[in-house]
């Protein structure tokens, strides 16, 4: 059972609800609901945690000229007035030594990421040394995607004790039982 969190509903008179770009799947036994806005590159859930709410955003970032950063922008600054507790996974199509190589130098969209990074006060999750987010039909690998989090989330997840905290709370009504990970089967 999941329901698709999209950015909108697609409305055919209204070009900026066609093609959406990005989606979230979610169980529906999850305390969960879209988050506010209609955005093509950026969409998300609020999830009710036993800290409280957690905003789980999706956004897909296109190359070379930083489009959608302004989508998530916008999203974000919504959301924050419900939570200030933010995940966000983004196809970001930029290189940066903050999730990638230290070796590698920072594309034009990685420098647009790393400034929007910096003037939302997000931190990187998926830093160097974690896999490769992209595998090219020659084998090549490459570090476009990222993770971000707000400070005080990423905080929470770092710390074994403290992601109990992170857990979905029980939806109301029938009981159901959980897994050894915590979440519903």
């Amino acid at each position: 059972e999941v329901f698709l969190s999209r950015p909108c509903r697609w409305q055919p008179n209204n070009p900026s609800t066609r093609r959406s770009l990005t989606a979230i799947l979610a169980r529906i036994s999850l305390r969960s609901q879209p988050c506010p806005g209609t955005f093509r590159r950026a969409c998300g859930i609020l999830v009710e945690t036993r800290q409280g709410k957690v905003a789980l955003l999706s956004a897909y970032i296109r190359h070379l000229r930083g489009e959608g950063l302004e989508d998530l922008t916008m999203l974000i600054e919504r959301v924050r007035l419900l939570t200030p507790s933010v995940v966000i996974g983004a196809d970001a199509n930029g290189h940066s030594a903050w999730w990638g190589p230290p070796q590698l130098p920072s594309n034009v969209n990685g420098q647009l990421v790393e400034d929007f990074i910096l003037s939302q006060s997000l931190e990187v999750v998926n830093r160097w040394l974690s896999p490769a987010t992209f595998l090219f039909e020659q084998g090549q690998e490459s570090w476009i995607d990222v993770t971000l989090s707000s400070s005080q989330l990423l905080r929470l997840l770092t710390s074994q004790k403290q992601q109990q905290l992170l857990l979905p709370t029980k939806p109301k009504g029938r009981s159901r039982p959980r897994r050894k990970n915590g979440f519903p089967d």
